[in-house]
């Protein structure tokens, strides 16, 4: 039988971790450790990737704006560069999958 500190360290590291649930399971945020995990398997990640993907992840159902992104996740005041956050979406979207990212057409980016 666990002890009540067991139990404790159990939530401490469950509130250290994201879970993408859907249609699109296994996709893990593990944010003290600053891993990600697909269907159980490591992915590698830029700390840009990591940052991107944790802010689409605490926003689901959401779509998160290219000037929210560009604030939160750049930390650039202005207009956003869309460029820039278009070419760092799809290399996520090839380390985690491509239809776990989903573009909506001139508002931002939702993760499904």
């Amino acid at each position: 039988m666990p002890s009540a500190l067991d139990e404790h360290l159990r939530r401490e590291r469950m509130r250290d971790r994201l879970r993408v649930d859907g249609p699109l399971t296994g996709l893990v945020i593990d944010l003290a450790a600053r891993t990600v995990t697909v269907a159980g398997e490591p992915v590698s990640l830029s700390c840009l990737d990591f940052d991107l993907l944790t802010h689409l992840a605490r926003h689901p159902r959401c779509v998160v704006s290219y000037d929210e992104l560009w604030r939160k996740v750049w930390d650039y005041d202005g207009p956003p560069d869309k460029g820039v956050i278009h070419k760092a979406l799809s290399r996520l979207r090839e380390k985690i999958g491509q239809d776990r990212i989903v573009c909506v057409r001139g508002r931002g980016y939702l993760l499904r």
